[in-house]
């Protein structure tokens, strides 16, 4: 069974719906919260793949946040030892950036529930086949990637055409947070409040929030213990 390194970068974007899907499989997994002051690895030594967890900095932070350049220099390893590796959001544009691919600001940020439709590869793609074509998933973002080169996009939604990668058999990046709980999302709407209040255009509001997280919480658990249960599976 593998040994998983969780690299989580804010107190409130934790592993959520993904933790029990590890615990029923007996999956052995550390938390390295470098918001606290623990120190990314330096190696791969002990580890074998790492889960990158969602965030309010940016990929492209190197240079301002230590932790950041740190956390890509420790990606490109995984990817160069083939590795396995889930990125969540700002984790799926940190291995895009160690892929070689550029993570940019978008026109204007997703916040709240969106459809999701799948690629072609991403409707035979073995953790995701089965999925409907399209149905919705929670969205908190401003930027995104380019699909690495080498990887195959797997999903996109209306403004964002690059939701989800694979790179290899082993590298998933989810732009999508279907690790989200009901709990976690009332969270970050009272963490990120100034961030939520200050956004316009077609950024749903908290009552619509609240009110499509009631609403969808039951089917998006059921497809996130889907998509986590397989990919874990996959990887041993």
């Amino acid at each position: 069974m593998p040994r998983l390194l969780v690299l989580q970068h804010i107190a409130c974007e934790h592993l959520g719906l993904i933790e029990p899907v590890l615990k029923e499989r007996g999956q052995e997994f550390w938390y390295v919260r470098p918001f606290a002051g623990e120190d990314i690895p330096k190696d791969l030594a002990g580890w074998d793949g790492v889960i990158a967890l969602g965030g309010p900095m940016s990929a492209n932070d190197g240079d301002r946040i230590g932790f950041i350049a740190d956390e890509l220099r420790l990606l490109t390893k995984v990817l160069e030892a083939g590795m396995p590796a889930l990125g969540i959001c700002l984790g799926a544009q940190l291995i895009a950036k160690a892929a070689g691919a550029q993570v940019t600001a978008g026109e204007e940020k997703e916040i709240g529930w969106y459809p999701l439709r799948l690629t072609e590869e991403g409707k035979k793609d073995r953790v995701l086949t089965g999925l409907p074509e399209s149905f919705p998933v929670f969205q908190w973002h401003g930027e995104t990637f380019d699909v690495p080169r080498g990887a195959v996009g797997l999903a996109g939604s209306e403004r964002y055409s690059s939701q989800a990668f694979r790179l290899g058999e082993k590298v998933y990046g989810f732009q999508f947070h279907l690790e989200t709980t009901q709990p976690m999302i009332i969270e970050w709407l009272d963490l990120y409040r100034e961030e939520h209040a200050q956004c316009g255009g077609t950024v749903q509001g908290r009552a619509s929030v609240m009110a499509k997280t009631a609403l969808l919480k039951s089917a998006a658990e059921q497809r996130a213990r889907q998509v986590f249960g397989r990919y874990f599976a996959s990887i041993g």
